[in-house]
Parts: structure tokens; C-alpha cells; sequence
């Protein structure tokens, strides 16, 4: 399973390197204050969370992305 993030995200990501190519990883902070760290986004999608089986948040929980600075 994987959440399509809409173009309100977009400008987020851009302006955030990519940890690889293609794909960024993530901390992801929700409107409740709960934290997923490495979460994958490529192409605008949340791919995968660590962790989790599944993606356990819609778009709508979403209130910030971080992308982790990529390993020298």
C-alpha cells in the first residue's frame, strides 16, 4: 500500500535533496505529534514506512516532511 501526497507537497520536497536517486527519506510529523522516521517518498508517494506494514496515516495527519540530509 502507499499514499499519493498531493501538490500542496510538492514545493516541500523540491526544495529538499534527495537521498538517492529518485527517492527521499523522510521523518514525517502528524497533527497528533507522532513521528515516523524513514519514511520513503519517491515521485510524490509515500512508498513505505519502517516499521510498518502498511502506510498508517493519511495525508490529511500529515502536518510536516523532512527529508534526512543523504549520508556523505
Amino acid at each position: 500500500m502507499s499514499l499519493k501526497l498531493s501538490k500542496k507537497w510538492a514545493p516541500i520536497l523540491l526544495e529538499q535533496p534527495e537521498t538517492g536517486m529518485g527517492y527521499q527519506i523522510a521523518v514525517i510529523v502528524l497533527n497528533d505529534g507522532r513521528r515516523f522516521e524513514n519514511a520513503v517518498i519517491a515521485g510524490g508517494i509515500v512508498t513505505e514506512v519502517a516499521g510498518s506494514s502498511e502506510i498508517p496515516f493519511t495525508e490529511a495527519d500529515i502536518q510536516d516532511i523532512k527529508v534526512l540530509s543523504p549520508r556523505q
